[in-house]
């Protein structure tokens, strides 16, 4: 991996939004439960289960996608690895990514997530948040990805 790292002078600071199950109340099969999860230094969005209304139901598998996307007009060569909170169960389809991103490209997986069984009454102390660990030369930085849970 190269060792160089120009990915901009933006202050990268919290995430810009976050997710509210609200957001998928009512939502149509087919749409998006969708969140950006950060826009600085890299474009960061979460594509919600839609088939949960967007919450992780206590001991049962779904699916989180994930995006990152490079808006910087330069390349920028990264690392891109998840970290699953305590008693949370992740399956990825690959493995850690290691890869020099382009201007506007993007790398999208595929996260099967499974809550803890034991959470069948959901406390804020219970939401999970799913780490999105991202590494460029040497400059390491994480991105949360709240997890929601269904209240059954």
């Amino acid at each position: 991996m190269n060792d160089s790292c120009e990915i901009s002078d933006k202050d990268p600071g919290p995430a810009v939004a976050s997710f509210n199950s609200g957001d998928c109340g009512g939502a149509a099969p087919g749409c998006a439960c969708a969140a950006l999860v950060a826009e600085a230094p890299l474009r960061v969005e979460a594509f919600y289960p839609e088939k949960t209304g967007g919450v992780f139901p206590p001991g049962k598998e779904a699916e989180l996608r994930v995006r990152v996307v490079n808006p910087s007009k330069g390349i920028i060569p990264l690392e891109v690895r998840f970290a699953a909170p305590d008693g949370w169960s992740l399956l990825r389809g690959g493995t850690d990514v290691e890869h020099a991103f382009g201007p506007e490209e993007a790398h999208e997986e595929t996260l099967a997530i499974t809550a803890p069984s034991n959470c069948s009454q959901p406390s804020p102390e219970l939401r999970g948040e799913l780490l999105l660990k991202l590494r460029c030369g040497c400059l390491e930085w994480s991105v949360p990805i709240a997890l929601p849970l269904s209240s059954v």
